[in-house]
């Protein structure tokens, strides 16, 4: 079961409609992978401060945390990274001020996972 997290800064509430980006992220992954859309869970969560770029003006950010049981080859990991990173800069895209995005993968050690 995948996880998709997503850690914004809070000042995107309101300028970025979270609700549907969280849904397109999770419908974006499960086209690119084996598993349904019921086991891949995904969250949002707003960060209170944060800082990104220069200190001249603030600059929003949207980081994306994806987390993987091992099985998939480093193909199909960079598809589901890029497809991820591009639905959310779909978004970020029409803001009018810079807004960081970034998309990590880490990998899930299925000996602690249930």
């Amino acid at each position: 079961m995948p996880h998709i997290i997503v850690h914004y800064s809070k000042e995107l509430s309101g300028r970025i409609d979270m609700p549907a980006l969280v849904d397109d992220l999770h419908a974006d992954l499960a086209s690119r992978d084996t598993v349904t859309l019921a086991q891949i869970k995904t969250r949002a969560i707003a960060i209170e401060h944060s800082k990104a770029g220069g200190m001249d003006k603030p600059n929003e950010m949207i980081c994306i945390t994806l987390k993987l049981l091992s099985g998939r080859s480093d193909a199909l990991k960079e598809e589901m990274g890029h497809g991820l990173l591009t639905c959310a800069k779909s978004y970020t895209d029409k803001l009018d001020s810079p807004c960081a995005v970034t998309v990590e993968l880490i990998h899930l050690d299925q000996h602690y996972y249930q």
